[in-house]
């Protein structure tokens, strides 16, 4: 992603829609029927289902529904969030599993990213830098002139 200025940051976090990103997983009867339309991603048969999308839109139409369902694991990935994550699939990093990541972070190659790191805000993470666990890198949104966090090697 592009590096962003505060004054970016700032408005996302105020024009995007605060989601409840979930991933449910559901057995019951007859679930291929279930018509989810726009609100979610669904991968149905007639016996198990998973849904992936934002809980305020799915819960409605399990509620209508909930005669077909006897089984339902929700996984909820964030709560009323206002900035996604990081889509890292093609960041050249390592990043282990459990360390949090904003949307506006940047990555570069080599780097490391240890369980448990957090990175928000205007992060700069930089070529063979290493963030071990529990260390959190904020960024930086207020005030709006300062410099994004930047670790180098």
């Amino acid at each position: 992603m592009a590096e962003l200025s505060a004054e970016d940051i700032i408005e996302t976090i105020v024009k995007v829609p605060e989601l409840t990103p979930v991933r449910i997983d559901l057995a019951g009867n007859r679930l291929n029927e279930l018509d989810f339309l726009e609100a979610a991603e669904a991968f149905a048969n007639t016996e198990t289902a998973v849904i992936y999308g934002d809980l305020k839109d799915i819960r409605p139409i399990l509620e209508q529904n909930h005669v077909q369902i006897y089984h339902m694991q929700v996984e909820l990935q964030a709560r009323n969030s206002g900035v996604p994550m990081l889509n890292y699939a093609d960041v050249p990093a390592r990043i282990e599993p459990g360390s949090i990541n904003r949307d506006q972070v940047v990555i570069v190659k080599n780097a490391v990213i240890m369980m448990g790191a957090v990175l928000g805000g205007r992060a700069i993470v930089g070529n063979h830098a290493h963030i071990g666990a529990n260390a959190v890198l904020a960024g930086v949104v207020e005030q709006t002139s300062a410099n994004p966090v930047r670790i180098w090697q």
